[in-house]
């Protein structure tokens, strides 16, 4: 967050790339006319707990239809 700080001065208000929701910003009590939007490379937490359920609904489907963890690459 500290380099956020130096790229920008006048602040910045980030977002989710998946959900496109709102994440954080760098002082809730400014003023955020000037701030800079930026939309994030990582997901927010929600998406993060989404992705990860999928993975675990994906992985218990394939192990019921008998392929074998070698077989699928992730």
């Amino acid at each position: 967050m500290s380099d956020l700080k130096k790229f920008y001065p006048e602040g910045w208000i980030r977002y989710c790339p998946e959900c496109m929701d709102y994440v954080s910003q760098s002082d809730p009590q400014n003023f955020s006319g000037r701030k800079s939007v930026i939309i994030d490379s990582e997901p927010c937490k929600k998406c993060q707990d989404t992705h990860e359920q999928e993975v675990r609904e994906a992985q218990a489907l394939l192990g019921r239809l008998g392929v074998a963890k070698e077989a699928v690459k992730a």
